[in-house]
């Protein structure tokens, strides 16, 4: 019975690492969260005209977007130039016409904005639901 109980104690103390790891872990993904790379992001428009506006931090002079509504993009994937400060954060405001034929009429259209490593892969995907 004793040596049951030694040996319950044990695993209890056992979990108390895994949790340090996870609070480590919690401490990581804030910190990853805090080097965001857009905010602010707005966007007005109708009849299929959009504004977008927002902020970038980055050290690259580019940034993706592409418009869809769940099945199709309704803008493929274009590039934007931005004037940046690499860490300092720097405005941006772009314009876009979906064509009315392309608009759903019960539906989400959504812009990502996103990054891009050098292999092409999409980082710091932010998306922004437009209706």
């Amino acid at each position: 019975m004793r040596m049951l109980f030694v040996f319950t104690v044990i695993s209890l103390l056992q979990v108390q690492p895994f949790h340090i790891d996870n609070q480590d872990f919690i401490q990581h993904s804030s910190d990853s969260i805090k080097r965001e790379l857009f905010r602010s992001v707005e966007a007005t428009g109708k009849n299929g005209v959009y504004k977008v506006t927002g902020e970038i931090r980055s050290n690259k002079r580019e940034f993706y977007y592409i418009v869809e509504d769940g099945h199709n993009e309704l803008i493929t994937e274009t590039r934007q130039k931005v004037n940046t400060n690499n860490s300092q954060w720097s405005k941006f405001s772009f314009t876009f016409t979906l064509r009315k034929e392309n608009i759903p009429e019960n539906g989400t259209v959504t812009l990502y904005l996103f990054d891009k490593n050098r292999e092409g892969k999409k980082l710091h995907i932010y998306p922004f639901v437009l209706r």
